[in-house]
């Protein structure tokens, strides 16, 4: 076995076992290893780990439901087997005995492992993937032509899938975090642990901040009542209005995750182009944007940005739309916007007869109830 990987996962199968019987479950000290059928639902959230099946070439996935007498420390190692740098792990599973290494070699970012318990759900929630990218300053001519050659052949292996499995999943939320480590860093010290991970959390928090809001629709509504009460205080508009959220999707369109006023109207989820709409523009000029949607109402003309098919279910009698960037609270100057990437969303108000020159003129206050928006969305997600 030893020309099939320079290290066993042995050492490392015991080490993760004796982790794991120091959490919530408590297994018998006879009991050689964790199994997945000590796992319970109760007390953890369910498990499911990948490997690749190199004789079958398919994805084997373990869980408490289809592999419930296999170890989880087994299944850990054969999950994480990078072929040639660690010895391929022998299982047998359903009766026959299976070659495993690395999952990402048939899936490196499996977000579809719990889409079909996802879609059971009432209410589905959000996916939320966090993907590591390697930062690192080494020159690139440091390292022998052979090895930079057989780990782009790996890395090649290992990502190239990504995408593909990113497909179809909808309501999916993907995190790039930058990490100053390599894969194959298998000697890092304590604390260039630590400051890796004190590093990609950081990273983690900022961008669940700028792109995922609560979801608690109570609380969002009430946070959009609020807003819509301080921009008339503080614009003087004795107007019909309405508000709602828009965040971004991974189909990289905007969409209306809750409203304020709109009960009863056919576009409170209505979802939004980047490339032409009024919102588009909004997130990707970061700017507000007031757009006269009365003009192409009262035409019956193409609304920019919709399909005729949304556009069937827009409010017939709106006038005006005003789209304000919320920023988190740090960066909430519209003078000072710094890269860009503290956009959490887009508050949206828009009326039945308010004027473009009024929405205009009314800009100030909306940057005061954007703020606000800013200031209750961060305190929901830092909880």
């Amino acid at each position: 076995m030893t020309e099939l990987g320079f290290l066993d996962t042995a050492p490392l199968e015991l080490a993760i076992d004796q982790w794991l019987r120091g959490g919530l479950i408590r297994v018998p000290t006879a009991q050689e290893r964790l199994l997945f059928k000590d796992l319970d639902p109760a007390k953890v959230p369910p498990l499911r780990i990948i490997a690749s099946d190199i004789d079958g070439q398919a994805p084997i996935v373990f869980s408490r439901e289809k592999t419930p007498d296999l170890p989880v420390a087994r299944a850990i190692c054969a999950s994480i087997a990078i072929p040639f740098f660690f010895r391929p792990v022998t299982l047998e599973i359903d009766g026959v005995r299976r070659t495993l290494v690395d999952g990402g070699l048939v899936s490196n970012f499996p977000v579809w492992i719990f889409e079909d318990a996802r879609r059971k759900r009432s209410a589905p929630t959000a996916t939320v993937g966090f993907r590591l990218s390697e930062v690192t300053d080494a020159p690139i001519d440091s390292q022998s032509s052979l090895f930079r050659f057989s780990r782009a052949l790996l890395e090649t292996a290992l990502n190239a899938n990504i995408e593909i499995h990113a497909r179809g999943i909808d309501d999916l939320y993907t995190f790039p975090i930058e990490v100053n480590a390599s894969t194959y860093d298998f000697d890092l010290s304590s604390d260039r642990k630590h400051a890796i991970y004190q590093s990609a959390r950081q990273q983690a928090g900022f961008l669940f901040l700028r792109d995922v809001a609560p979801r608690n629709p109570p609380v969002l509504t009430l946070m959009l009542k609020e807003a819509a009460e301080l921009f008339g205080k503080s614009s003087g508009l004795a107007v019909h209005l309405r508000a709602n959220l828009v965040l971004p999707t991974s189909r990289g369109t905007l969409r209306i995750v809750t409203g304020f006023n709109m009960e009863g109207d056919a576009d409170d989820r209505l979802e939004f182009e980047m490339e032409n709409s009024a919102c588009g523009e909004c997130w990707t000029k970061q700017k507000i944007v007031v757009f006269d949607i009365g003009v192409y109402l009262r035409a019956k003309s193409r609304i920019p940005g919709l399909t005729k098919y949304q556009q069937a279910l827009v409010r017939p009698t709106l006038s005006t739309i005003l789209s304000i960037p919320i920023f988190d609270r740090v960066h909430a100057d519209l003078g000072n916007l710094a890269d860009g990437k503290s956009l959490i969303g887009i508050l949206n108000f828009d009326s039945d007869d308010a004027t473009v020159a009024q929405f205009e003129a009314a800009q100030d206050a909306a940057h005061k109830a954007a703020v606000a928006c800013g200031a209750i969305l961060q305190a929901q997600l830092s909880r």
